[in-house]
């Protein structure tokens, strides 16, 4: 009997041991799920189910969620870039009615977008610290009421920028963005640390869906405008000549180290929530910080772009180089000493950076008219032609053209072959490109007018003096040809 209560004994001091033992393998365990663990009526551990939705009882809760849920302060900063593409992109008079319109469909836009985002990453979100109050992961709002407030925002924010606005281009710019973020980079950050990149693209549209709308805009006024024979003749500009992709470049070098110095600072909370970040594979931070100094290096042409292109005059050039030079410092010193402090300076530099960078293009715009346009593409023509020019042919005009020698000319349909004597004529022909009448001055054409005429009075007389000049005429119109062409 003794015999048994010693073993009975032993093994429930072994079995209480060999619990201890489980509980404590997991670190993650507080002390009250290892209790309820050691006890007989323990279960299995499982994650807490998601809260169920709370309808807000307000309309000022209802606006709140729908602010949150629209991502209110980043749509400020996009709608920002969309008129400063479309300030950019105007005449003298900028249309401010036009860029209401713009501004509305791009911030509905943005709403949709961002909406689309959070109804997909709701288990994402509600592990991060600085999500998981969103209305979704919180259970204010359920999965399909906030589908339902995106798609009605993507199709009002489409049709202001289509009808309100009045281009076709902005609203299916407009309507790819809203694809391009919820489609392709919301689901990408879980696989691969590319969707930085994709990200940047997609806020480097906004801009261009200001200009569009006000190259538009300000066509149809243009139209309206010209009478219906010149209408005919006018042909329709690009709403997106290369020009306006300066500002989208603009933004889309700025928006790497912005997000980069960010993400450093975030790493652990994107860490738990599963976002494949650059950021978490690089334990030193170097690469993070190089890849926001190359971003940041790529900016400061920028400003002489926007010249070349007529988009802004020539101080924009110096500014835009300085202000970028002040962001490239602060990545500099970031990728020097990887640390939470360099990061943060480089991310407060980048949110004073942008705002300065866009305000003097638009302090030092050239209005998007098409006489400009016009005016620009003829002065490139003509430098062409005179470059052309000046290589090929030579200026027989010029006093210092006599005593040196003629280059060879272009070669190609572009300039005719001279008239050998005696195979119908005794001129250098020039195609009348040099001098008038084909000669290579006025004053020779004139000698060779009088000597023609002597020529002839002296064929009509049939005397020996016409045989003279005409040798003499021969003569010098070779010389004269051999003289252009050795």
């Amino acid at each position: 009997m003794l015999e048994r209560r010693l073993s009975l004994s032993t093994g429930v001091a072994v079995g209480a041991a060999a619990g201890v033992k489980a509980v404590g393998a997991s670190p993650f365990l507080s002390a009250s799920a290892s209790a309820s663990a050691s006890s007989p009526s323990a279960t299995s551990t499982s994650s807490p189910p998601p809260p169920l939705p709370r309808p807000p009882k307000s309309l000022a809760a209802y606006l709140k969620v729908y602010r949150q849920l629209s991502k209110a302060r980043l749509s400020a900063l996009v709608v920002a870039t969309a008129a400063a593409g479309y300030a950019a992109g105007s005449p003298e008079e900028v249309d401010y009615v036009g860029m209401a319109w713009a501004s509305l469909g791009t911030a509905l836009c943005s709403a949709a977008a961002n909406a689309l985002n959070q109804a997909y990453e709701i288990k994402t979100d509600a592990l991060m610290t600085r999500t998981m109050a969103r209305p979704l992961p919180a259970g204010r709002i359920t999965r399909f009421h906030a589908v339902v407030f995106a798609g009605l925002s993507a199709v009002a924010g489409v049709s202001c920028l289509r009808f309100g606005a009045g281009s076709p281009e902005a609203a299916a710019l407009g309507l790819g963005n809203v694809f391009l973020y919820s489609a392709v980079y919301t689901p990408l950050k879980q696989f691969h640390p590319s969707a930085t990149w994709v990200g940047a693209v997609v806020g480097a549209i906004p801009p261009l869906i200001g200009w569009a709308a006000a190259s538009s805009r300000a066509e149809a006024k243009e139209a309206k405008e010209l009478k219906e024979e010149e209408e005919k003749r006018a042909q329709p500009q690009p709403s997106l000549p290369p020009a306006a992709f300066v500002l989208a470049a603009g933004l889309y070098f700025w928006q790497l180290p912005h997000f980069m110095s960010l993400a450093w600072l975030c790493r652990e909370d994107y860490a738990r929530g599963g976002h494949k970040m650059l950021s978490l594979m690089d334990a030193t931070g170097k690469r993070t910080a190089a890849c926001a100094l190359r971003n940041c290096l790529y900016l400061m042409p920028l400003g002489f772009l926007a010249v070349a292109a007529g988009t802004a005059s020539a101080p924009f050039a110096t500014e835009s180089a300085v202000a970028s030079g002040v962001l490239a410092a602060l990545a500099a010193a970031f990728w020097a000493r990887p640390s939470n402090g360099t990061a943060r300076a480089l991310f407060r530099g980048s949110l004073i950076h942008l705002p300065v960078w866009m305000g003097c293009l638009l302090l030092h715009r050239v209005p998007n008219t098409s006489e400009n346009r016009e005016e620009q593409r003829l002065e490139k023509v003509v430098e062409r032609i005179e470059r052309g020019f000046t290589r090929g042919y030579p200026d027989f005009n010029s006093s210092s053209s006599s005593s040196q020698k003629p280059p060879m000319p272009l070669p190609g349909p572009f300039l005719l072959p001279p008239v050998m004597p005696g195979l119908g004529g005794d001129r250098v022909s020039w195609g009348g490109l040099s001098g008038v009448g084909g000669c290579p001055s006025k004053a020779a054409c004139d000698d060779d007018d009088e000597r023609e005429e002597k020529k002839k009075e002296g064929e009509e007389e049939g005397g020996s003096e016409g045989e003279a000049n005409s040798f003499t005429s021969s003569s010098s119109s070779t010389r004269r040809w051999w003289q252009v062409w050795r």
